[in-house]
């Protein structure tokens, strides 16, 4: 016997529709964050309710806005918002700057609702899961801190104590 399995051809003859943006709108200065991308970067499923997800995105948003203060009154100048901030680098039209910004956000929101699933009782059967989820919230927390160090132009450092 063999391992391969035939699967039925797809039935779908259309793809998906685009589902419609749902935005948590930001000062104007930082970008807006879009509740449908996030999903899809940080891979959540309709489990993680829409007020639960806004709340961690607002957030956030907060932590990086007290974050990245400085920053923003020595670097931003005149520019209406992140994207025309210069000097910068554009990515597939948008902005280096935006791009860090996003990914921090996104990071930030994976590790905030990892927490809220770690802070739910766990049967010891869950002890596996627990485990992945606390190696997923802290490589969370380390690309949201590597985000915001490489918008400051900082370098990375990782230190442990042994």
């Amino acid at each position: 016997m063999t391992g391969f399995v035939s699967l039925p051809p797809n039935s779908d003859a259309e793809p998906p529709e685009e589902r419609p943006a749902e935005l948590v709108g930001n000062d104007g200065f930082w970008p807006d964050v879009n509740l449908v991308q996030l999903r899809d970067a940080v891979r959540l499923d309709t489990t993680i309710l829409p007020d639960r997800l806004r709340d961690a995105v607002i957030q956030a948003m907060l932590e990086l806005a007290r974050s990245l203060a400085i920053w923003r009154e020595a670097n931003a100048g005149d520019a209406a918002n992140l994207q025309a901030v210069t000097p910068r680098r554009e990515i597939d039209g948008v902005s280096d700057y935006v791009h860090l910004y996003t990914r921090a956000v996104y990071s930030l929101v994976g590790a905030d609702l990892g927490e809220r699933l770690l802070a739910q009782s766990s049967t010891a059967a869950g002890g596996d899961r627990r485990d992945e989820l606390t190696a997923e919230v802290d490589q969370h927390r380390r690309n949201a801190r590597w985000a915001v160090q490489d918008f400051q132009g900082l370098p990375r450092a990782t230190v442990e104590l042994i």
